[in-house]
């Protein structure tokens, strides 16, 4: 298929200083591993890590991906995703229908639920041009709020960008049309993923348990 994946990471991590370029296990660096499993899904024909930051460009290159070099305006806390997606999207030389966003922290998601998850979307929502997200909560704990999605009791989870609560370890398909995302909030469709790929890494005690889990999960 030739419908790009792109990761989104930048430098100036607060929460966790240094997450995505710290070893977190095997000598691999959160962004190394995300960036491995989506090489090995063997889904993409090309995968793109986007960042700002010279290390994770160093890493990512390790990894043999393609390296798009963000402007620092597009990497503050309040910057919108989607307008970082498009700067991205601007210097691609071949067309596609929708691209991938990998907005994920978590190192556990499975190699084989990005295929399934492509697969699926692909195969049932691609001419309609829905959203399709990874989820990690049931349906019953999804809810709108001013046309907002909203994470029930994960209030950490989610951030607020250009009219929309995006979760951050998830996996994206946003469709496509003349180098526009159209990201429509009523054309969103959930596939469930099992909780423990939506882990994400927002805090220290975080990291710690995230490293306890992958001496027995990867």
């Amino acid at each position: 298929m030739n419908n790009p994946a792109i990761v989104l990471t930048r430098s100036g991590s607060t929460r966790v200083k240094n997450k995505n370029i710290r070893n977190f296990y095997n000598s691999r660096s959160l962004i190394q591993i995300v960036l491995e499993k989506i090489k090995l899904s063997d889904k993409f024909a090309k995968i793109v890590s986007a960042t700002n930051s010279q290390e994770i460009i160093d890493l990512s290159r390790q990894i043999d991906v393609d390296i798009f070099r963000r402007k620092d305006s597009f990497c503050h806390d309040s910057s919108s995703s989607i307008k970082a997606l498009e700067e991205v999207l601007f210097s691609f030389d071949y067309s596609f229908d929708a691209i991938y966003l990998f907005q994920c922290t978590s190192p556990f998601i499975k190699v084989s639920t990005i295929r399934n998850f492509v697969k699926y979307a692909e195969n049932y929502y691609r001419k309609n041009n829905f959203v399709i997200t990874t989820a990690h909560v049931s349906k019953e704990d999804i809810w709108y709020h001013n046309s907002k999605r909203i994470f029930k009791d994960e209030p950490r989870r989610q951030q607020d960008r250009d009219g929309f609560l995006i979760e951050n370890s998830a996996i994206y398909r946003i469709p496509v049309q003349e180098n526009k995302l159209l990201f429509d909030l009523d054309k969103f469709h959930f596939f469930k993923i099992d909780s423990i790929e939506g882990f994400d890494i927002n805090t220290q005690f975080d990291w710690d348990v995230g490293i306890s889990i992958a001496k027995n999960y990867l």
